[in-house]
């Protein structure tokens, strides 16, 4: 219903709503590595840099949850106010998708463009809080894509935490694969929350239990 003009035509060139080439495919998504540093930026002042690459080793039978392509992101954000109260934050960045190279799907699956966000959220401590998130992303060809998320996170102890995360996606219906989407993270030993210039200096040699 969504995608009408990708359904498998007979002679007549009626549309066969059974899907005859539909299957089954099981596999893993895309492992991801990143690595984020604190880049102080003139005129904005202190934020981390954030830099994403994903390993293309996903199938593209699994598009859109996964594929074999290479994306690579980089995100500059900057946080505003201070632990234990109301925060906020702001983020941009761009991402550059480089496609499978394979014959299943085109280039145009894989379109880059530039990112941001804007996060407010209740931390009354370093491993808990509520914080409601809008990001956009401005993609190549149209595809934007526009979320609302709101994630809450709890400590379970020894410094891992669990958050838990409900998003709508507000962007259009040809370019989404949900309209809700939940998720589960389990940080291991979380990294501390956003930190002032002068809390940053001051812990920068601060190592972990």
């Amino acid at each position: 219903e969504r995608w009408p003009h990708l359904a498998q035509e007979d002679e007549d060139g009626n549309a066969d709503t059974d899907w005859p080439y539909e299957s089954m495919i099981g596999g893993f998504g895309r492992p991801e590595l990143g690595v984020l540093a604190p880049l102080p930026l003139p005129l904005l002042g202190y934020g981390h840099l954030g830099f994403l690459a994903g390993l293309p080793v996903g199938r593209d039978e699994l598009y859109p949850m996964s594929s074999a392509c290479l994306p690579l992101r980089l995100d500059w954000r900057r946080p505003v106010g201070k632990p234990g109260g109301l925060t906020g934050a702001f983020r941009i960045g761009y991402e550059l998708t480089f496609d499978s190279g394979r014959d299943f799907l085109t280039s145009d699956a894989f379109p880059s463009g530039f990112r941001y966000g804007l996060e407010l959220g209740l931390v009354p401590g370093q491993d808990r809080g509520l914080t409601l998130a809008w990001s956009a992303r401005e993609l190549e060809q149209g595809h934007h894509s526009r979320r609302l998320v709101l994630s809450g996170r709890v400590p379970l102890g020894d410094g891992h935490s669990l958050e838990v995360q409900l998003g709508r996606e507000l962007g259009g219906k040809a370019d989404r694969y949900a309209t809700w989407i939940a998720g589960i993270t389990w940080r291991l030993l979380s990294p501390p929350r956003d930190e002032t210039e002068e809390q940053g200096a001051r812990g920068q040699n601060a190592t972990g239990p």
